[in-house]
């Protein structure tokens, strides 16, 4: 066929759109994971077809549980389940309150934290 491409993007194009702009989150999450895993499948099948024996299988469970870390922590931290620094909202005005709510240091290799991490406890 002459014009794929073309019609592929014509096709191709309003759904992504309406899966970028309009469509609920979840949807989103699949539709990213289902890229990831046909990435990762393609990925690991021309190291197949070199001559690499790789666990294909494994491989994608890993890339599954990495998409889900991303899907699961906004959810955390939504619920107030994250241990993440400044992760609760602070509404005091109190100086020896907020001094009390301040961020700890984080173990390496996490520190030294941005200074974006602790705004909110300033």
């Amino acid at each position: 066929m002459r014009f794929a491409r073309e019609v592929t993007a014509a096709v191709g194009a309003p759904i992504v759109i309406w899966l970028i702009g309009w469509s609920h989150e979840y949807v989103f999450d699949a539709a990213i994971a289902v890229v990831a895993l046909l990435a990762v499948y393609e990925f690991l099948d021309l190291g197949k077809h070199k001559g690499y024996d790789v666990p294909m299988v494994l491989c994608m469970i890993i890339t599954l549980i990495i998409i889900a870390a991303f899907v699961i922590e906004p959810l955390s931290v939504d619920l107030g389940m994250s241990r993440r620094c400044c992760s609760s909202p602070r509404r005091t005005s109190s100086p020896a309150a907020r001094s009390r709510t301040r961020c700890r240091r984080a173990p390496w290799p996490f520190w030294p934290r941005p200074t974006w991490a602790c705004s909110a406890a300033r």
